[in-house]
């Protein structure tokens, strides 16, 4: 026997037209996620609008591709970056930033976390500041100029914060302050809790939050030893003191 469908006549079509249409229509897409945050002139994170210098506003495309918009008090641009990890920290894209007064800041291109091309940095009056050249995230050349428009002797554009000791004084903190919850040892809890936080322009450690969570317990000596690291040296962009957002792994491994 043939199908029904086929022995349908052009009236009964027809008919069942305007269903069929209905039926095609596309579901709408759900609304990106937005997460909106209030910084004070430090970035220090504040509970509210009141008293902050600027906010973020960071977009999530899922769960870690996201792109962070932030603006300042007057409402005017301040910054823009893609992220192909938001939670790791990893810019993958063209990313800006703007002065107060409109004027272009910076402007760059990261490739999985990585300078690449030429980054551009400028002078309040819109006059170039510096020029670099990067490849896979080593500069190949570069130049700065004064206000003048004139070179200037060539200094570093971004110098990361450095914990005290070095990454070797970093992690022989960690190792000799972590206490393993009793609890967490007994039920044979274990693994890598990844903290992320900010380092402000004195070198102290601010906004420490868990990005990836093994157990409360763990999370929460993760987070308490973190917040007690000795100061660093605070990081720079352009030669200017700038707070920075850094991320460490903090390792809990039972013995056999």
């Amino acid at each position: 026997m043939k199908p029904t469908f086929l022995r349908l006549g052009a009236a009964a079509l027809l008919a069942a037209w305007p269903a069929f249409v209905w039926a095609q229509q596309p579901v709408a897409a759900a609304k990106p996620r937005v997460e909106i945050a209030y910084f004070d002139a430090k970035s220090n994170k504040l509970p509210t609008a009141t008293g902050a210098s600027y906010r973020s506003e960071v977009q999530y495309e899922d769960s870690v591709t996201a792109v962070e918009r932030t603006f300042y008090a007057n409402g005017g641009r301040r910054s823009v970056a893609p992220y192909e990890n938001y939670r790791l920290r990893i810019q993958h894209g063209v990313s800006q930033s703007w002065y107060e007064n409109g004027q272009l800041k910076w402007h760059d291109t990261r490739v999985h976390g990585k300078l690449e091309g030429e980054l551009l940095y400028y002078y309040p009056t819109g006059k170039l500041k510096r020029s670099e050249q990067y490849s896979a995230g080593t500069r190949t050349a570069g130049t700065c100029f004064g206000p003048d428009g004139k070179a200037v002797p060539y200094f570093e554009y971004l110098i990361m914060p450095v914990p005290a000791g070095g990454l070797a004084g970093l992690r022989s903190y960690l190792g000799a302050n972590i206490a393993y919850p009793e609890a967490a040892r007994e039920a044979e809890v274990q693994g890598k809790v990844l903290v992320s936080f900010v380092v402000d322009t004195t070198g102290m450690v601010k906004d420490v939050q868990v990005k990836q969570s093994v157990h409360p317990l763990l999370d929460a000596e993760a987070v308490r030893v973190v917040q007690q690291t000795p100061r660093w040296t605070p990081g720079r962009r352009d030669g200017e003191l700038v707070p920075v957002q850094y991320a460490v792994p903090v390792v809990f491994r039972l013995e056999e």
